[in-house]
């Protein structure tokens, strides 16, 4: 057998090697490796020392294996008895008599295991340190962090190119250096998000999520960023000149973007999961499935792949998934042969939800299936993660969707049919996360609300979304709350969706007394939540339009 062995424990290695070294293959590793099925098992020793911690790992590789290797086996491996977790190895049960291929047998692949063992009393899991890296231990993680140097570098950028439609002349390189590099407050932005990631990267070592910050060069690149940003204040012209170049190579406003995007998805996939629920997919097209699990993170997915699977299922008394999606188009054939499991599924398990995920799009196909019992249906040719997940959620929560719903889902939204969202808001960086929620809105951006009242009067707009803390038109930083009640006045059909930090209570009961219809948190950034929320409310002034035409 072929085993990839994740530990840091010399004494324990060594045992491993005796016992099992002349009979399989034992690859120990501390740093992962890339294609983990070609193992018959991962074995990850805990605890793990990192950084003279004793800590867990094994609830990151489980969450990485689950979407990207489901069928692997992952063996949790420490010193404790009377376990009962067929995926735990006891070390006090090795031995000259232990089957290690007889264990290895018996346990469940991760996408069938619920959780993983957590070995031991008194040490943390190595996610709750990352969770910390990326929450902040007050407000401000490293997302947070990163932006920030991102203005700096920003700025940096416009005056070292130059732009004139933003009125931003070409400077020389020492004066960028001088004033926009060096200066305190900006170097401070880059210590501030160096000091962060240097006390949490050796957190990311042992785990498979290294994998994807060596394929961005991350540390490498944040090295090179520190190098430009530990250079003294004062340098002849042929040290400015050397600088310029390192500088110019390295493009640093582009490589902290992709960080950025990186560690948000590190985040979202790996160490702060929303699990909304197991799903059954059911459908021919392997590739699919592994789009589905990539996509969707939220979710846990067991895969069928055609009908004699389906067979043994109708077969079964219990299942534990939460919702079936089912393609119509089984077993590598023309015929919609999903049809006729509609029926058949809903009979014997009449309280799943069960929808069809198809490329048969027809207005004629819809009707059937919804006809035949399907509570939903999702056309391939429209997919779109943040939606999709949207609506899953909500099916597994208990809501029932109308025909017509199903039918204004799935309508290709055309681009004068997709709703428009303005954002007043005074940091370009908050604007630009508010449009990577979703590509289904226009979204238009005021820096003041001057500018908001021109968008307003010369645009249809079908929610705003108003930050609290607003501050280019004066020293206030509740500007925004004085502006509800302007808005609501002149334009009482359009949802107004609070943006704040952290108001105080007695702000907060002002928002809450107003017109406005949600308050959402910075610091509680959550893309579903976030999005569900523009959802209803775009929707919800879009049907009270339809309602005034009938």
């Amino acid at each position: 057998m072929r085993l990839y062995i994740i530990s840091n424990n010399s004494t324990v290695n060594t045992r491993l090697e005796n016992e099992w070294g002349t009979d399989h293959e034992l690859l120990f590793q501390e740093t992962p490796g890339k294609d983990f099925a070609e193992y018959d098992a991962i074995l990850v020793v805990e605890p793990y020392v990192i950084n003279g911690e004793y800590l867990s790992i094994a609830d990151i590789w489980h969450t990485y294996l689950v979407q990207h290797f489901p069928e692997t086996k992952l063996l949790t491996v420490g010193f404790a008895q009377d376990v009962d977790d067929l995926n735990f190895l006891s070390l006090l049960e090795v031995g000259p008599s232990f089957d290690l291929r007889a264990f290895i047998e018996l346990a469940l692949p991760v996408n069938k295991q619920a959780n993983v063992y957590h070995v031991g009393n008194g040490y943390d899991k190595v996610s709750e340190k990352l969770k910390l890296f990326f929450r902040g231990h007050s407000q401000e993680g490293i997302i947070d962090s990163i932006s920030k140097l991102r203005q700096v570098l920003n700025n940096a950028e416009l005056s070292l190119h130059g732009n004139k439609k933003l009125k931003h002349k070409r400077l020389p390189f020492k004066v960028i250096w001088l004033e926009k590099l060096w200066a305190h407050k900006k170097k401070v932005a880059f210590q501030q998000f160096y000091n962060r990631w240097y006390n949490y990267k050796s957190y990311f070592h042992p785990l498979p999520l290294q994998l994807e910050l060596e394929e961005f060069k991350v540390e490498d690149f944040i090295e090179k960023l520190h190098y430009i940003f530990s250079q003294k204040r004062k340098m002849d012209s042929e040290q400015l000149v050397a600088l310029e170049q390192k500088y110019r190579e390295l493009d640093p406003f582009r490589g902290v973007g992709d960080i950025v995007r990186l560690f948000r998805k590190l985040n979202s996939k790996y160490i702060t999961p929303e699990y909304a629920g197991h799903i059954l997919l059911v459908d021919d097209d392997e590739d699919f499935h592994q789009q589905m699990k990539m996509g969707l993170p939220q979710f846990t997915f067991s895969s069928m792949l055609g009908e004699e699977e389906l067979k043994m299922l109708i077969q079964q008394n219990e299942v534990n998934y939460d919702l079936i999606l089912l393609d119509l188009g089984l077993d590598n054939t023309d015929q919609l042969v999903g049809i006729d499991w509609i029926p058949k599924l809903r009979k014997k398990f009449p309280t799943i939800p069960l929808i069809v995920v198809t490329v048969y799009d027809t207005q004629d196909t819809m009707v059937t299936t919804i006809e035949e019992g399907a509570n939903f249906f999702l056309a391939k040719s429209l997919i779109d993660s943040e939606k999709w997940t949207t609506v899953l959620m909500n099916l597994i929560a208990g809501r029932r969707y109308t025909y017509p719903e199903i039918v204004l889902f799935n309508k290709e939204t055309t681009w004068e049919d997709k709703p428009s969202i303005l954002v007043i808001e005074d940091e370009k960086d908050w604007f630009t996360r508010m449009t990577q929620l979703s590509e289904s809105y226009h979204w238009r951006r005021a820096n003041t609300f001057d500018q908001a009242k021109d968008v307003l009067n010369t645009e249809k707009i079908d929610l705003t979304l108003l930050d609290l803390y607003f501050r280019p038109e004066g020293p206030s930083v509740q500007q925004g709350l004085d502006f509800i009640k302007s808005l609501y006045d002149q334009y009482p059909e359009i949802p107004i969706v609070v943006i704040a930090e952290n108001p105080t209570l007695v702000t907060r009961r002002e928002i809450e007394h107003s017109t406005v219809r949600k308050i959402l948190f910075r610091s509680e950034f959550d893309t579903l939540k976030w999005l569900e929320v523009i959802q209803i409310l775009t929707e919800y002034k879009r049907n009270q339009e339809r309602l005034h035409t009938l």
